[in-house]
């Protein structure tokens, strides 16, 4: 839980958050966190007893976990609401593939990057989801190139 510390701090810094919902495997880690954020940034941090409760409802989603060799894709289609941002730092190791699917939009801040792991990544069928949006004729990519 400490490695996301950061990403609160300045995504606070450019969004200011008034609650983070935080879920860990380790109930001792996350109170944990908890406490340490809370109190550093003055903000509400809520420990929450599923993944599903730390991304439903959340305007901000971001995932830090460890970069699973086989990920276990915990997210699923759904549960990220309509227009929310997610953040998959994680190299998409807690979500379903199918769940990357229903974004409507995919960026990444380096494309040939992306495109080396599409053949190369050790879960091809999330690559898949993020690769159908990173062509470069779509308009979601050259969008992204004109930021």
């Amino acid at each position: 839980m400490r490695r996301s510390g950061a990403h609160q701090q300045a995504l606070n810094t450019l969004f200011p958050l008034k609650r983070v919902m935080a879920y860990d495997v380790n109930t001792e880690a996350v109170r944990g966190y908890a406490d340490e954020i809370g109190s550093r940034l003055n903000l509400e941090v809520i420990p929450v007893g599923t993944p599903r409760e730390a991304v439903t409802g959340c305007d901000i989603v971001v995932t830090a976990g460890p970069i699973l060799k086989t990920p276990h894709a915990t997210i699923q289609t759904g549960w990220l609401d309509e227009g929310a941002f997610a953040s998959l730092v994680d190299f998409d190791s807690y979500w379903h593939p199918d769940a990357m699917q229903a974004a409507a939009k995919f960026c990444t801040d380096d494309t040939p990057q992306l495109r080396q792991y599409q053949h190369s990544y050790w879960h091809p069928d999330a690559m898949q989801a993020a690769a159908k949006f990173c062509t470069d004729d779509t308009p979601q990519l050259r969008q992204y190139q004109q930021m």
